[in-house]
């Protein structure tokens, strides 16, 4: 075992080469010029990607071992310095495998609507690491609800203000109302449309309104029926006697 060798075989570069394909443990007792060596750290990796945190700090900077790395998970952002966590192209990289690499991710990136953009679309909720501002973000905030409508509770208040916003949540569900302001809530036109994107935007209607939307109903089924037999009277004789 490598852990009990002498360091003079814990610095030959065969025997620690050997040790560690056949268990990546063995990567930690590698002298710290092993260490150093990407290659060597890279057939660890193959085995566990947390291997990493056995390699030199010199090696740990080196971006390019996490792009592939990344894929398998972002656990291994746990080991990687400032330096790389703070790269834009690698976490853009990263967020599109797994959303929860936002965890490890600086401020400033939190913050980049690229990146929160991409993440959403892997996962609505990664929008809860998303810096506060972009939860005022429609686009963003639509974007996440499309995987999952309750990431909707993760907009901003302000957006629940907004006409658009609200009728494109209505659309995704019409639950979306009950965080909507009172004031569209009894807006006539606004909830015709809510109801035109989403039926079941009726059943969340304000009492007043609710009335009004049956009425309307009402009176669609009405004309729908007169124009059915306005048709019907212009018929040919022999096509309404074969329709009877």
């Amino acid at each position: 075992m490598l852990e009990l060798a002498a360091e003079s075989l814990q610095a030959n570069h065969d025997i620690v080469y050997t040790a560690v394909a056949q268990d990546w443990h063995a990567l930690q007792f590698a002298s710290n010029q092993l260490r150093n060596e990407k290659e060597l750290v890279l057939v660890a990796m193959k085995q566990a990607t947390e291997a990493i945190q056995y390699a030199s700090e010199v090696v740990l900077s080196d971006k390019s071992l996490y792009f592939d790395a990344v894929t398998k998970g972002s656990d291994i952002f746990r080991f990687a310095p400032e330096s790389v966590r703070k790269d834009k192209v690698l976490m853009l990289h990263a967020v599109q495998y797994d959303h929860r690499a936002l965890k490890f991710a600086p401020a400033k990136l939190l913050a980049d609507r690229d990146i929160i953009l991409a993440a959403v679309r892997h996962d609505g909720f990664a929008l809860r690491h998303a810096a506060e501002e972009l939860h005022r973000d429609t686009e963003v905030v639509l974007q996440a609800a499309r995987s999952d409508p309750r990431v909707l509770e993760l907009a901003h208040r302000s957006l629940w203000e907004d006409r658009e916003f609200v009728l494109k949540a209505v659309r995704l569900d019409a639950r979306a109302l009950l965080k909507s302001s009172i004031e569209l809530r009894n807006d006539r036109v606004f909830m015709l449309d809510c109801v035109k994107v989403n039926y079941q935007a009726s059943h969340f209607a304000t009492p007043e309104i609710s009335k009004l939307l049956e009425a309307f109903s009402e009176a669609e089924k009405n004309g729908a029926r007169g124009d059915a037999g306005k048709r019907a009277q212009t018929m040919p004789a022999h096509i309404q006697r074969s329709r009877r």
